[in-house]
């Protein structure tokens, strides 16, 4: 009798052991929301636990330092757009689940370690199921990072414009709390949008800047390398705008490999003996079949077939240099006058 009370008191101990490691938030979960672009959308990372299928979400600021914590239990992890707080440039994006599997587990989607192990994550391509992970009491997990290429349902999503490319008109709705003063002395250079301006701050060109339907106006956008601001305009917009008559020209372009490449305005750099027009973080860069000198039109879009194509060179260093880089034909998804 007392070895069955002593087994039943056992069992109840580990019982409450177990639920109260199963209620409580015992491991946390840290990683980055890298993106394929210089700025990519605000996104909202998830844990999914297999076995309650009950989902467990941040937004992306707090994964790095914060970290997601989640109870005892096994889970897959995903990353998705967050539509409340991105623009209507990542509308294609939203509902695609971005999942932590192999092939970011192995650094595939950074093009340098990609090249190192090209064969091995061409094979990992094939299978991107996600990695399933076990969250244990008192265990940190780190170095999770999400696959926006190859994850269920990314093809689905591409698949929208896969009969011709997307042209879309820019249209700003949101502005930033931080602000700079400054003016727009004329029309954009880099994109033929009506509400496009070229502004200037106090040090810096900005090209293209956006008016919204308030009249403000904000700069910096998707620029990769600090955040939007709102101009604070120190004189009235010039009269003149953007004309309907002038022949387009896109300042955002989205390539089929899921780059996104941005228009310079000031001097052009030279890739193999080309001008370029265009950047496409972290290493690639548009041949524009302009010769240094030559009078020749910028052909950096091919547009004779319906799906426009671009002509894409990779300098790993991420600077331009005088050797001949090899070129890739990429069709263009989608793009923003």
């Amino acid at each position: 009798m007392k070895k069955i009370k002593g087994f039943i008191i056992i069992i109840a101990f580990v019982f409450l052991i177990i639920t109260f490691i199963y209620i409580n938030d015992f491991s946390t979960i840290y990683g980055e929301t890298k993106f394929p672009a210089a700025r990519g959308p605000s996104q909202i990372v998830c844990a999914i636990n297999t076995f309650t299928k009950k989902e467990t979400c941040i937004e992306d600021g707090t994964l790095a330092t914060n970290g997601l914590k989640v109870r005892f239990g096994k889970y897959t992890i995903y990353s998705t757009v967050n539509d409340e707080k991105s623009d209507e440039r990542w509308d294609n994006l939203v509902g695609y689940k971005a999942f932590y599997n192999e092939y970011v587990k192995e650094n595939c989607d950074d093009y340098l370690v990609y090249q190192d192990k090209k064969e091995k994550c061409n094979q990992l391509e094939k299978n991107v199921n996600p990695i399933s992970i076990w969250a244990l009491p008192f265990k940190v997990i780190r170095e999770i990072r999400f696959d926006w290429f190859n994850s269920i349902g990314y093809e689905e999503k591409m698949e929208r414009s896969k009969t011709k490319t997307e042209i879309n008109e820019y249209k700003q709705i949101e502005v930033p709390k931080q602000s700079r003063g400054g003016s727009c002395w004329t029309f954009s250079i880099a994109s033929s949008n009506s509400r496009a301006w070229r502004c200037m701050t106090e040090k810096y060109i900005y090209d293209p800047c956006f008016e919204t339907d308030t009249g403000q106006v904000v700069c910096a956008i998707d620029s990769g390398i600090e955040e939007p601001f709102e101009l604070k305009l120190t004189e009235p917009l010039p009269k003149q705008r953007n004309s309907d008559t002038r022949e387009a020209s896109y300042w955002l372009m989205e390539l089929e490999n899921g780059l996104k490449c941005y228009v310079y305005t000031g001097t052009a750099n030279i890739v193999n003996n080309e001008l370029v027009y265009h950047y496409c973080p972290p290493y690639s860069y548009l041949l524009s079949g302009i010769t240094d000198g030559s009078d020749r039109e910028n052909e950096t879009i091919d547009k004779t077939g319906e799906y426009w194509t671009v002509r894409m060179v990779v300098d790993p260093n991420d600077e331009p240099s005088d050797k001949i880089l090899p070129v890739e034909v990429i069709n263009v998804v989608r793009v923003w006058e």
